[in-house]
């Protein structure tokens, strides 16, 4: 979904621990209200405020967390980090970001997020541990785990390994990609679902829509431990399952015309066209 952007306030949310952010993010401030814009700083988010905007100078991390506590807030990142797939804006441009934002030459996307449950294997009751944006990893701790895969309470099979990831989209690019698993282009309502290291000869993904319900069942094993958009969130026991289901709740992400999926992940990832090939198609610039 795109729609236009009204911009009467935004908040400068740097990255915690690099000065070149925080001095940036005071820069970001002061151009800010040298055009009539009201800035917020992350204090008076917590009070409560709340901003047509949010400025975040970090890496992905940095907006994943962002995102999660300001939800409902447009944020525009700006690369303080390594790859920063998320961040659209490289540090050097801020000044002119900022301009197209308030000039309405921007983009917000509604990018949809995967609600996740635990249900103990000693308790029949979930409990939401809230939504996602990028991966669900069920990961080992020692040697290996036998994960079981239900896709609407049918039993997929069981995949004995390191663990098993569940990328959106959007994440497809990070753990999922690393671990051999598909890049789910932008716009595709889908998840895909990715055993890590598993000692089988089935080890290929399988893509899944979006709204599929999805169990992952700790069937053997040691202890696993389960982690969210790349923290850690709680240990693993046998019996123990995690539930994964389509989310209401969409992160509003700011972009620009120019700048589709597959030119960031060409872009951050250095995906090179075969040298010396001519598309055979003219195309237009």
């Amino acid at each position: 979904m795109v729609r236009p952007l009204q911009i009467g306030s935004v908040a400068v949310i740097p990255v915690n621990g690099k000065p070149n952010a925080v001095a940036t993010a005071i820069e970001a401030g002061a151009y800010l209200q040298e055009r009539g814009i009201t800035v917020l700083d992350e204090s008076a988010l917590n009070d409560g405020a709340i901003a047509d905007l949010l400025i975040v100078l970090g890496g992905d991390g940095s907006i994943l967390r962002s995102a999660r506590r300001y939800p409902g807030m447009p944020i525009l990142g700006v690369n303080f980090g390594r790859v920063g797939f998320l961040a659209v804006v490289e540090r050097a441009d801020w000044r002119r970001a900022i301009d197209r934002v308030l000039a309405g030459d921007c983009i917000v996307r509604d990018e949809p997020t995967v609600g996740v449950s635990l249900i103990r294997s000693d308790r029949g009751e979930p409990q939401s541990l809230g939504w996602i944006m990028n991966d669900v990893v069920v990961r080992t701790r020692g040697p290996m785990l036998h994960t079981e895969v239900y896709l609407a309470n049918k039993f997929v099979n069981v995949y004995p390994g390191d663990g098993l990831i569940v990328a959106t989209a959007l994440g497809s690019s990070a753990y999922n990609m690393a671990a051999g698993g598909p890049i789910l282009l932008d716009g595709l309502a889908a998840l895909s679902l990715t055993p890590i290291c598993c000692h089988s000869p089935l080890k290929v993904s399988l893509v899944v829509p979006v709204t599929a319900a999805i169990d992952l069942v700790i069937a053997q094993g040691s202890e696993g431990i389960l982690w969210l958009d790349g923290m850690e969130t709680s240990p693993l026991q046998v019996g123990d399952t995690v539930e994964i289901r389509n989310s209401s709740h969409r992160v509003q992400l700011v972009t620009f015309s120019e700048t589709t999926y597959l030119d960031a992940f060409a872009s951050k990832f250095e995906y090179q066209i075969r040298r010396g090939w001519r598309p055979s198609r003219n195309l237009p610039r």
